[in-house]
């Protein structure tokens, strides 16, 4: 028994092999396993032992350095912050009146009152004020709207009564639409045709496109023909009877409608409200 017991060790049955002897005085799910086996036992837990330690090892190093390395940009972000509240560019807002700052705001453009208004709580607030609404946006809507074709205040209606802010948002979005509506082009007055193939360039005034979906020009007269505008996701076509389809096109700098073919281009000129037909004619 005492050799058996210096070359052998207890283990269960389930992991035994075939040349294991049963011990008698213990239950029958023990059974005695060669010492080899027990020493590669022991060598595998030594493995797995050292491997943890490892692991923990290196993970608590590069959860040690990853933690000094947000420490120090977080530290880095507050020094700064530090430094740059004393000195914002913005700081004004809080300091001077509110005449004042309307007054600075008078000579920025529409890029700088946006960026303005996004960083000082105090601007946005004057630029949102009532009182100061036509000291203010009355500027920034004539600067914007300098150069263009037409006068928004002129041709829409739906600006009556609304601030001056109100127009200037309204008439911005307005602006960057690229697909035409029958209103855009039955609002021509004027419109210079370019001939390409001719290389001849006329004018055609009157409102040739009637709000009744007819055209009107000294081409056709006397009898008027019939036109309908299809809408695209990003353009507006022209289809006139008895004429090739054109494309809408706007232009962003002069907000002028561009009618485009192969043949022709037509640019428009003035920017009127269309009358009834009876003061047309």
């Amino acid at each position: 028994q005492e050799q058996v017991r210096s070359r052998w060790f207890f283990f269960p049955s389930e992991m035994a092999s075939q040349h294991c002897l049963h011990a008698r005085r213990w239950s029958s799910s023990v059974v005695l396993v060669p010492s080899e086996v027990r020493r590669a036992w022991k060598r595998l837990i030594g493995f797995i032992q050292s491997a943890r330690v490892f692991y923990r090892r290196w993970w608590s190093s590069l959860s040690s350095a990853f933690g000094g390395v947000a420490r120090w940009s977080h530290s880095a972000a507050n020094k700064k912050k530090r430094a740059l509240k004393g000195c914002h560019p913005f700081s004004f807002g809080t300091f001077l009146p509110d005449d004042v700052t309307c007054r600075v705001c008078e000579f920025l453009g529409t890029a700088e009152l946006g960026r303005v208004a996004c960083t000082a709580r105090r601007v946005w607030a004057v630029l949102r004020d009532p009182t100061w609404d036509r000291a203010l946006w009355e500027g920034a809507c004539r600067r914007a709207w300098t150069g263009k074709r037409y006068d928004p205040l002129a041709l829409y209606d739906h600006l009556e009564g609304r601030s001056w802010r109100e127009k200037f948002v309204l008439v911005t979005e307005d602006a960057a639409r690229t697909v035409a509506t029958p209103r855009d082009v039955q609002s021509v007055k004027k419109w210079r045709v370019l001939d390409k193939a001719k290389s001849l360039e006329y004018f055609v005034d009157g409102w040739p496109y009637r709000s009744n979906f007819t055209y009107v020009s000294p081409t056709f007269a006397p009898k008027p023909s019939d036109y309908v505008i299809l809408q695209a996701k990003k353009h507006a076509y022209i289809q006139v009877s008895g004429l090739p389809r054109v494309k809408v096109r706007r232009d962003e700098n002069t907000w002028a409608w561009h009618l485009v073919n192969n043949d022709l281009l037509l640019e428009s000129i003035d920017h009127r409200p269309q009358p009834t037909a009876e003061m047309i004619d």
